[in-house]
């Protein structure tokens, strides 16, 4: 139990460094279970599930909307952090989670050893007008088909939007297996906190923040990233002191579930790197 009186679930395996992986919107921890799969190597991996995601249902206290939130997050990870691992720790994030990951090397750099962001969704440190009107105008189009659904109330449809959205690549979610589209739709009543101004995540990290960052970061994005997922990453590239660019082939959004083996291949090759330098 953590001091704000939540849970915060989490798997865990293996022993050596401490490791964190951190999901990402509509999925919890179950997202990386190929990538646990297919993990190997002396780490100790901690795999969180945020509130008011799937996972973290039962065992949450608070109503959803009140646990859903980007400050219950952050704190949430900083204790896990603080009383169950031995610091510094690395931390992997994927879209929300990736932008999680960013903020924490802000706001706790003594206990982060390095980050591993892909495709973080987060552009408020963009100053560029150009560049945030490309981004906004790409998002826009990435939601339309999520918010028409959820206008009509349909859940899984909004689901599938997003996923089908996030990659660029309408009928994706179809090609899923069961069990991976079974994790996405269970966290199906997040979606309307998504799209929900007065609760969804305000990530506000301005032009500073991002360039005070001092620890080893890694921007990736995927071979078929959307343009403002590839826009955000390049940015945030050049603005941060320690940071690489890492490009992972055959990659759409959704890396985890659909191409674990190179996402793996990448997150290690940041892990070496950063030990070399």
């Amino acid at each position: 139990t953590l001091q704000d009186g939540n849970q915060l679930p989490y798997d865990e395996f293996g022993n050596g460094e401490y490791v964190i992986f951190i999901h990402g919107y509509i999925s919890d921890g179950h997202v990386w279970n190929k990538v646990k799969l297919g993990w190997t190597g002396e780490e100790h991996i901690f795999i969180p599930t945020l509130e008011g995601f799937y996972l973290n249902q039962e065992l949450n206290s608070k109503n959803t909307l009140d646990a859903f939130d980007l400050s219950n997050h952050l704190n949430s990870l900083i204790e896990l952090i603080k009383n169950e691992c031995t610091a510094p720790v690395r931390i992997v994030g994927w879209s929300y989670g990736a932008s999680l990951a960013l903020l924490l090397a802000i706001k706790i750099p003594n206990l982060i050893k390095s980050v591993f962001a892909y495709e973080p969704g987060i552009s408020s440190f963009i100053e560029n007008g150009s560049v945030l009107k490309m981004i906004e105008e790409d998002r826009a189009d990435m939601a339309s088909g999520a918010i028409q659904a959820l206008n009509k109330h349909d859940y899984e449809l909004a689901i599938e939007q997003v996923v089908d959205g996030a990659c660029q690549k309408k009928g994706i979610f179809k090609t899923l297996s069961a069990n991976t589209q079974k994790l996405f739709l269970e966290n199906s009543m997040t979606i309307p906190l998504m799209f929900n101004t007065k609760v969804a995540p305000n990530l506000r990290v301005s032009n500073d923040d991002i360039r005070e960052i001092s620890v080893d970061v890694t921007i990736s994005y995927g071979e078929f990233a959307r343009p403002a997922y590839k826009l955000v990453a390049q940015v945030a590239k050049s603005m941060i002191k320690n940071a690489k660019l890492e490009v992972i082939p055959k990659a759409y959004h959704i890396v985890p579930v659909q191409n674990p083996d190179n996402f793996i291949r990448a997150v290690k090759k940041s892990f070496v790197e950063e030990n070399v330098n």
